[in-house]
């Protein structure tokens, strides 16, 4: 399955994250955005390639914190329960 493919969103699902002007992942060629000329109109986003790019070191981070969490919880735990 073609990664990209599987995540267009509709305009209304990209609205609702509210995207800051200078976080907008559109304006950081992260997502391509195409306009469709209907009435009314509609938009579809989808991961360009430098954004397709992230996926595979995303993939990676989110496989270490998963591993790690056991070991992340454990550590707030002690944390949390020192005294100053």
């Amino acid at each position: 399955m073609n990664a990209s493919a599987s995540l267009i969103a509709r305009f209304t699902q990209w609205e609702a994250l509210d995207f800051d002007a200078g976080r907008c992942p559109v304006r950081d060629v992260l997502v391509t955005r195409h306009v469709f000329p209907t009435k009314p109109p509609s938009v579809a986003y989808r991961l360009s390639p430098l954004g397709t790019s992230l996926l595979k070191p995303l993939a990676e981070l989110i496989g270490w914190a998963e591993r790690n969490h056991e070991a992340i919880q454990h550590t707030r735990a002690l944390f949390d329960g020192a005294s100053p």
